[in-house]
């Protein structure tokens, strides 16, 4: 019943124009329901939404909420829900939100890196499950290498007994694909689709 009253509350908030307290929002971010979290994640996508929380959200809450989120839809896999990303939408979501660090110069680059850092921590941690190995090289590692800078960043998967072989392959893939074949590309032209749209 908390489960329901919640995302009612949620979604009644949501249909509101008023400003939203910051406080109020963290409370939701804060739940384990990975329904509540989806839902939440959904509206943190809507511009409108975000410009009500007053004072404003910061970047580390979203981010540590994100990876959340996002490792918890990895390792349930929830089928046929509105909101609710199944695992190989979490794993792009992943490879994008790689791509967004690197390439967003309004980050300072301690915050660029201490996120790109957590969320390496997250593959290793989902790596290290045996049966999620391929998902994390062929739904997300190949894709996050596809960016000219992500390299750099894995040097020490390079060196590490476990995470090597992970690499290996998804570099070996990445350096490969052609560049109009690749996610990022894909997700780029259809980011430019979008601004031409809203001009």
């Amino acid at each position: 019943m908390q489960h329901d009253s919640l995302l009612m509350e949620i979604m009644a908030a949501a249909r509101e124009t008023t400003n939203l307290s910051l406080q109020r929002v963290l409370s939701w971010m804060q739940s384990r329901d990975i329904e509540v979290m989806a839902l939440v994640e959904h509206l943190l996508g809507i511009k409108r939404f975000v410009e009500r929380i007053e004072p404003p959200l910061q970047f580390k809450d979203y981010h540590k909420f994100l990876i959340h989120y996002l490792e918890q839809c990895i390792r349930s896999d929830v089928r046929g829900n509105e909101y609710v990303l199944e695992r190989w939408e979490a794993g792009y979501r992943l490879a994008t939100y790689f791509w967004y660090l690197m390439d967003e110069p309004s980050l300072p680059g301690d915050a660029r890196d201490g996120a790109i850092n957590d969320l390496k921590r997250l593959l290793s941690r989902l790596y290290k499950a045996s049966e999620l190995r391929d998902f994390v090289v062929h739904s997300v590692l190949e894709h996050v290498l596809e960016h000219p800078q992500a390299a750099r960043y894995f040097q020490d998967w390079r060196r590490h007994p476990l995470l090597r072989r992970a690499y290996e392959q998804a570099a070996a893939w990445a350096s490969t694909v052609r560049k109009e074949d690749s996610m990022l590309n894909i997700h780029n032209r259809f980011l430019g689709m979008i601004g031409k749209e809203e001009e």
